[in-house]
């Protein structure tokens, strides 16, 4: 048996009262009662190792067959990849009509970006950042 720390708990009345007569039920001491109390949370609050967190499970859902817009990253402008999904779904703006090519990000978000010398989209103010 290991050698046990003194620690005093307050307790409302309803808990002593209830832990006193489940104690006297069981054969034990209150004490006991509440030491085994402690090692189940502390058991469940354990922490899980790295490789058990289920936030891993979240790696790749994002992962689609869209293609890219004009080979923007998706986590670099992210408001762009959800207006044109609002568009396409609305069937508004370049998604009004079927057409044949790519939708450029200058015809989805014109205030954000417009269209470079060689085609390619060059987003409003970079220059000045």
């Amino acid at each position: 048996m290991s050698v046990k720390r003194r620690t005093q708990l307050m307790l409302e009345p309803e808990q002593h009262d209830r832990l006193q007569t489940l104690a006297e039920v069981e054969g034990t001491s209150v004490s006991n009662l509440v030491r085994e109390a402690i090692n189940r949370f502390l058991r469940q609050r354990q922490p899980l190792p790295i490789t058990e967190d289920p936030i891993w499970e979240i790696i790749g859902i994002g992962a689609g067959e869209k293609e890219l817009i004009d080979n923007i990253p998706v986590s670099e402008d992210p408001g762009l990849y959800y207006l044109a999904d609002l568009m396409a779904r609305k069937e508004i703006g370049p998604y009004a009509t079927l057409r044949d090519g790519s939708v450029h990000a200058w015809e989805i978000a014109p205030q954000r970006y417009i269209e470079g010398p060689d085609g390619s989209p060059v987003r409003v103010g970079e220059d000045e950042r």
